[in-house]
Order: C-alpha cells, then structure tokens, then sequence
C-alpha cells in the first residue's frame, strides 16, 4: 500500500513538474517570439518614411507626390536592394525641377515623358530624364531640352490618358513631342490609386478601364484601395528600423510555443505522406527549389500579359483619346521600349501590343534592349537590380546615353 501510494505520489509530483515546466517555457518562448528576439519577422519589402505627407491620392493623375520628401528602401533577401526618396516638383510628378505649361523660351525643346516606374526612377539618386538633360548640357551647340518627367510609379495607359488629356491639355502645355517610354505590362494597365495618409500601409488599388466611373474623391477611392506590403514608418520608427526592430512587433500574445509544436508536427507528417506516395515528383520539386535559391534555374518565358494579346475596345478607346490629343495641339509621338531585367538579359524582340500602340501613334519605335548592345547577358544583368525588376543607376545612365542622340535626331529631323 505504501509502495502504491509513494508511486502515486511520484506520479502526481512529476505531472505537476512536467506541467510546470511547460508552463514556464511556453511563457519564455511566447514572451521571445512576442518581441521577435528568436524568430524575428521577415524584413523583406517595402519601407517608407512618413509617406503620408508625400504620396496623395489624385483625380487625375492616380496620386499626387508632394514637396515633403519621404526616404525609402527595399529589401531583398535579407539586403538592402535599393533606397530612395519619394518626392514631387510644383505640378505633382518626380521631376527635380518645377515646370509650367509655358515655355520660358523659344530655343529649348520641350518635351513630355509619360511613363511608369522606369522613368520616374525614385529608387535612383537621378531618372532617366534628369541624366538626358544633364547630357544635353554637355552639347551647348545642340539646342537645349527640358524633358517634363510626367511619369507615374505603377502607372500605365489608364493614368497615362487622364495626365495628357487632363494636365497636357487641360492646361495648355507647350511642348515640342510627347515620348511614352513603355514597358509591355503598361498598356494592360487600369487606372491606378495611392494614398499614403492615415495609414500604416501604402494603399493601392485599380479603379478599371472607364474614365466615367473612376473616382474623384478621396472617399471615393477608398472603395478601391487596399493595404499593400508596404510599410510606413514615423521619423522615429524609421531610425529605430535600422537598427533591427520591425513594426510587426510586438507580436499579439499567444501561446506561440504550442501552436508551433502542432505545426511542425502537422507539416512533418504532410511531408512524410506526400514523399511516401511520390517521391520522384517530390525529389524533381525540392531539386528545382533548390535551383531557384541558388539563381541557377532558367530564365522564365515571356508572359502571355506583356504583349501576346490584342487591344480590347476599351484599350483603344483609352489609347484614342491620347492621339486625339496629340493629332489636334500637333505634336509627334515617339515610343521607346523599355526593357525590364530579364528582357534585356536574353535580348528578347519588342513586345507585340508595343508594336501595335506605337503604329497606332504612327510613331517611331526606338528599342531600349538596343542601349546594351555589345554586352554579354551576365554585363547586362549587373546593370540590373538583383532581385527587383528596374535598372539600377549605371543601366538607367547608359540608357540616357542611349537614348539622347536619338531623341534629338526625332526633335531635329532636318538636323536643325
């Protein structure tokens, strides 16, 4: 009997031990992972400093980039992939100078750059169109241009026919030619929506291909707009991100220790089931895993969105209302393809709805793979972000290097 009751004794003392043990280290681990000191949140994305005083959103042009500057950065794998600054000129757009709808003379020529991320190039200490001027500079004898950087991030055709029918000629701009840099994806576009204001996420939306319902309130665009991936952070937050905190923390308080024995254990035996009934596929699946984290898998085809299709009738009817413009205040179009990173690492030809926009213009079409010709595909990728799609500021400076004589020989046919 006394034998019974000393094991029940040491049962019961060892159950509560056990239980007590638990207790204590669900408390430790849950209060580590609550204050991400083991299994920190992952901080790839998007990062913005106090964006809510610079990114509005616009009736007209999608959003509107104020005079308040807002730093930010983007992380990749861990690293630092690019930072820059989010900031606008006197009309709303990523111009470094201020312009007016009218000329300040007569020789300089005038020009509109209607494009997207590219052109606007706030990932970059200086776009595209700043290096371009910054080079005519250097060529006193040729006539100076003014390139009106009327680019918009994330924009396309959508944004680009209310920024020429509402700004261009709502507001009587002088120009010389109107230039729409394209990348493919631009021209399937609908009109895009940011705001940034009382938010801890940059807001985007799409608004669709019809300029009667497109909104003109910000009430109204907040049907449209949803979180992004993109943090914003106060002054404070932002110095605080640097060195190490994230703003997913602290985590809410859960019992995180149980909850991620239950999760190892379910994915171990999902695993164990699905390598058991096939694992040759299960074997070729890890294998090319394996072959994307090291960037030795094949570059992917060219997407089907990016230039395979046709216009549709709202397509066209956006795409009309630009040349309307440009055929009544008589200005010439030029179109210039830009390539992303993968276009130009395998020199893939111009995009077919690309072709089509710029016969539609009856344009000249200038192809940006061009600016890196004479590189091999490994040169051509190091004038690339790693990670991110854009050029960084050595491509976007060899294509104004490019794209200046060509651009002057479209303003100056004659050579005068």
């Amino acid at each position: 009997m006394d034998r019974f009751k000393n094991s029940a004794r040491n049962a019961a003392l060892f159950l509560v031990s056990a239980l007590l043990a638990y207790g204590l280290a669900e408390a430790l681990f849950s209060y580590l992972y609550v204050h991400g000191h083991i299994n920190p949140p992952d901080r790839d994305g998007w990062y913005f400093e106090e964006l809510g005083h610079t990114v509005h959103f616009d009736p007209v042009i999608g959003y509107r980039l104020a005079a308040v500057p807002s730093r930010h950065l983007r992380i990749s794998n861990g690293e630092t992939e690019y930072s820059g600054v989010f900031v606008g000129n006197n009309a709303g757009f990523p111009d470094r100078d201020d312009f007016q709808p009218q000329r300040s003379d007569s020789r300089t020529l005038r020009v509109a750059i209607v494009g997207d991320s590219f052109s606007s190039g706030q990932f970059l200490a200086t776009n595209w169109p700043e290096q371009v001027e910054a080079i005519a500079r250097q060529h006193p004898s040729n006539p100076p241009l003014q390139l009106l950087n009327f680019s918009v991030y994330s924009g396309g055709l959508a944004n680009w026919r209310n920024i020429v029918t509402g700004i261009i000629d709502a507001q009587d701009y002088q120009l010389d030619a109107l230039v729409f840099p394209v990348f493919a994806n631009d021209l399937f576009r609908p009109f895009m929506l940011f705001e940034a204001r009382d938010t801890r996420k940059l807001l985007i939306g799409q608004a669709g291909w019809d300029p009667a319902r497109w909104p003109q309130t910000r009430e109204q665009a907040g049907s449209y707009l949803q979180a992004s991936e993109g943090y914003i952070l106060s002054r404070d937050e932002w110095q605080q991100f640097q060195l190490g905190w994230h703003p997913d923390l602290p985590r809410r308080w859960q019992p995180y220790m149980s909850q991620m024995l239950q999760f190892l254990a379910g994915y171990a035996s999902q695993q164990a089931r699905a390598w058991l009934a096939n694992p040759r596929e299960q074997w070729a699946s890890w294998q090319a895993s394996r072959q994307l984290q090291a960037g030795t898998a094949p570059p992917p085809v060219p997407d089907a969105s990016l230039g395979q299709g046709r216009f549709t009738p709202q397509h066209l009817r956006l795409i009309g209302d630009i040349l309307a413009v440009a055929r009544q205040r008589q200005l010439p179009v030029l179109v210039i393809r830009i390539p992303d990173r993968h276009e130009a690492e395998q020199g893939w030809p111009i995009a077919g709805n690309v072709q089509e926009f710029a016969g539609l213009a009856g344009a000249p079409l200038v192809d940006g793979v061009e600016a890196f010709a004479g590189l091999d595909a490994d040169a051509r990728r190091e004038l690339y972000f790693p990670v991110d799609g854009h050029w960084n500021q050595r491509g976007s400076d060899r294509f104004a290097a490019f794209i200046y004589p060509r651009l002057l020989a479209f303003l100056q046919p004659d050579g005068h």
